[in-house]
């Protein structure tokens, strides 16, 4: 039995609801390779995607238009002292990021088996886990590439632990990275069109205040749904310590129809 072998009889019931890079030391390969989609973590918790992943989902932060909005005066404060909010835009869209989905806290999931699962959603919407914002200048201008940018924060927060019990593998000195593999066919199993919904709750880590480590849901309307796996579970043989080793669509399709042979 392989370790995805619970996808053969798993599924979701459907939901109802009312209405910073790191840096020094040598240099590294941050981001996996250009072709895989793929997203690297690194023990640090940032998170790098590949170009094909950033290209194929529209991750990259665009150009925005900027509305400066003045805030209320204070007690005291003069109108050259006035504060502005700014307000962003984006004639042709935000772009996307992703949630991740735990499955083991996932309302409606039934399988046998867990792992992670991932989904593209708007910038704008609330509570993106991945890729989801970026500091502008006065101008509108993204102050980072998607590609470069390495933000730890959910990762440290959610993503390592997860990756650590679901799949067993815990990021350090002995291995500083992961590479997790965005895949949607497994073997004749259409992940896409076996988990997504019209509408879903998709679990969300609560990780400030007094309820800090539970869990609560967000709506999401229409989202697709992919799986979310190391790479080397979909190709046993690959070399992991090597950063320069490409999972190619053919690999993957192959190593996973190996899986589901049984």
């Amino acid at each position: 039995m392989s370790f995805l072998s619970f996808l053969t009889t798993a599924g979701v019931e459907e939901v109802k609801a009312s209405t910073k890079r790191p840096g020094g030391g040598k240099a590294k390969q941050w981001n996996p390779a250009a072709t895989v989609l793929a997203i690297r973590l690194w023990k640090d918790g940032s998170v790098f995607p590949s170009q094909a992943l950033a290209d194929k989902f529209d991750l990259e932060y665009r150009t925005a238009t900027v509305e400066k909005v003045p805030l209320p005066l204070k007690d005291g404060q003069t109108e050259e002292e006035r504060k502005f909010k700014n307000n962003y835009y984006w004639v042709s869209g935000p772009g996307n990021g992703f949630d991740v989905i735990d499955s083991r806290l996932w309302p409606g999931y039934k399988a046998e088996g867990h792992m992670l699962f991932i989904a593209p959603v708007q910038k704008d919407q609330k509570r993106v886990d991945l890729f989801g914002g970026v500091l502008y200048d006065d101008n509108g201008t993204p102050k980072n590439s998607v590609m470069d940018q390495g933000s730890p924060s959910y990762g440290k927060e959610v993503l390592l632990t997860a990756v650590k019990e679901l799949y067993g593998i815990e990021l350090g000195a002995e291995r500083e990275y992961v590479d997790l593999v965005v895949f949607s066919d497994f073997g004749g199993i259409d992940i896409t069109e076996k988990f997504s919904a019209p509408l879903a709750l998709f679990p969300k880590r609560i990780v400030k205040g007094d309820d800090k480590g539970g869990t609560d849901v967000i709506r999401r309307e229409k989202a697709q749904v992919f799986g979310f796996v190391p790479a080397e579970i979909l190709n046993p043989g690959a070399v992991v310590e090597d950063t320069t080793t490409e999972y190619s669509a053919e690999e993957v399709a192959e190593a996973a129809s190996d899986i589901f042979k049984a």
